[in-house]
């Protein structure tokens, strides 16, 4: 007997770190059906709700440890067409969007196509001539757009449809006769599909793996044993993902989503959209699909702050400017930072840091990612709850001139960047940080963090005292850590974990990690990657 499907998802979470994660998505309502579920590639989901036969497409992302409701353009454009039932069906490159719109007895399908700066053609109808033979399943798009895959009622239930994508007129038609009817179609590259079906003699529909040769002539369709359910009941529905081997899965009855991890086999077939005229080992699949999860479209910048000399020499340091340097050294040999995109501030005044924050916004892209580093005087004044940095023309009874936390959340929340990361070896703690726990997102595995690629806006503080020693016990482990790290790829929430179990062995410090409260955290992680 099979094992139950969710089982099986549990055995893959647990043997390979990301393979199912349930999905539930917030504020449904009891009546609330909710259809066809795609992640984008921006990791947010498009989820089609009906409401008393009323159709929307709502866009979720993932937030606090939640999946919640967030419109945006491609949304709006979809239900501007109609609110009557739809499917979407995305190309496997995320480039191409079929939605199927049925009203009444009418089926039209509409394609979208994906322009510059992630803003969506207007929809243009297409296959006119096949308005009623969709059977509520969308047609899909070939890898390369020049096809269109649909089937069809009656006798021609079983057989694939490829149609001319320019000129809409049938090229060849390839009955499977293994299928009694095909309902849908999810293209891997020129030749492999995923096909949902109807096998003969079954009484459910599965999902099968099939590859379709040159001459017409097709191999076995075999089941995909992750989507095969263990009774009738289990009515699966599946999307293809951005991602490699990921897909999506409703389960109709249980109205669970989830997402799981496809076989190998399906996968390397999966890959091979980018990359057409390529052989991958698995090892290279592995590290071309981790840079698809984490590399960044823009470039590393670093600004790196050290304050030694104060106006008042009572509050001289030693060391700062000494950690600054030692730290763009690190950030130069080891990791993805150019020297040209590191801005290093030595004796900084609180106008000489505001203005290179400013700069900041003026440069930085929302792909681009951001360090910015404070070794210098930090204050705690519980009396307002409020942390401050003690820049180099700092009065200590003048609190004008120190820079506050909510001054430092504003400008970072003002620049535009997929992931910025703030640590501050100085006293820092309070209202930065948001008043959840810290282990938040440390909960889970990296590879979940690196596939949402949501925004970050997090930061790193070496203590909650209101001094910290001149001979910092905290940078020495940052140094340690970021010099020593092996992996390709190190999260801020692991690299924190080893810091924090240092520093508080050796030091009576305690390191504190967080999102930044108010700044346009989504839930990702500031990623640094090795150049090695």
């Amino acid at each position: 007997m099979k094992k139950n499907v969710y089982t099986v998802f549990l055995l893959l979470f647990i043997n390979y770190s990301i393979s199912a994660q349930s999905i539930k998505l917030e504020g449904l309502q009891e009546n609330e059906y909710i259809g066809d579920v795609n992640l984008m590639p921006d990791s947010s989901l498009l989820a089609l709700s009906v409401i008393n036969d009323y159709n929307t497409v709502k866009r979720y992302i993932y937030q606090n440890d939640l999946w919640v409701e967030e419109e945006n353009s491609l949304t709006q454009l979809i239900n501007s067409l109609s609110n009557q039932h739809k499917h979407l069906l995305f190309s496997i490159d995320y480039k191409k969007l079929i939605v199927l719109i049925t009203e009444g007895k009418e089926n039209r399908a509409y394609l979208f196509s994906k322009l510059a700066d992630d803003k969506w053609s207007l929809p243009t109808e297409i296959l006119k001539n096949l308005r009623g033979e969709f059977k509520h399943s969308p047609p899909n798009i070939s890898v390369d757009g020049l096809k269109f895959y649909t089937t069809a009622y009656g006798l021609s239930a079983n057989e694939l449809l490829i149609y001319d994508a320019q000129k809409e007129t049938l090229e060849k038609s390839i009955k499977i006769d293994e299928f009694d009817r095909i309902n849908q179609i999810f293209p891997l590259n020129k030749s492999a599909f995923i096909v949902g079906a109807l096998k003969n003699k079954d009484k459910i529909d599965s999902y099968f793996y099939i590859q379709i040769e040159k001459d017409g002539s097709y191999t076995a369709p075999l089941y995909i044993p992750e989507l095969v359910p263990d009774k009738p009941s289990d009515l699966f529905k599946i999307s293809v993902s951005p991602f490699p081997g990921r897909i999506i899965v409703q389960n109709q009855e249980s109205k669970q989503i989830s997402m799981i991890e496809v076989n190998e086999r399906i996968a390397d077939q999966w890959f091979q959209k980018s990359t057409p005229r390529q052989e991958f080992s698995r090892l290279a699949r592995q590290e071309a699909e981790a840079n698809n999860y984490v590399s960044p479209k823009g470039q590393y910048h670093a600004l790196l702050i050290g304050n030694n000399v104060y106006k008042d020499q009572s509050l001289n340091l030693e060391k700062p400017i000494e950690d600054v340097l030692k730290l763009k050294n690190i950030l130069i040999s080891k990791y993805t930072f150019e020297e040209e995109n590191i801005n290093t501030l030595t004796n900084a005044s609180r106008s000489q840091i505001l203005t290179a924050l400013y700069e900041l916004r003026l440069r930085l892209n929302q792909d681009d990612n951001l360090l910015i580093f404070y070794a210098g005087h930090g204050y705690w004044d519980s009396a307002v709850e409020q942390g401050y940095w003690w820049p180099v023309d700092v009065e200590k009874n003048n609190p004008s001139c120190w820079l506050s936390n909510s001054d430092l959340k504003e400008q970072i929340r003002a620049i535009s960047t997929a992931h910025t990361l703030l640590i501050s070896d100085a006293c820092f703690s309070g209202g930065i940080f948001k008043t959840r726990g810290v282990e938040d997102l440390r909960d889970a595995t990296t590879s979940i963090q690196l596939l949402y690629r949501m925004q970050s806006r997090r930061a790193i503080s070496s203590g909650t005292l209101s001094t910290v020693p001149d001979k910092s016990v905290f940078f020495k482990y940052l140094s340690k850590y970021l010099e020593e790290n092996d992996t390709k790829y190190l999260p801020s929430t692991e690299l924190f974990t080893s810091i924090r179990k240092s520093v508080l062995n050796n030091s009576l410090t305690v390191p504190q990690d967080g999102v930044i409260m108010g700044a346009g955290d989504e839930g990702g992680d500031f990623i640094f990657i090795s150049n090695k």
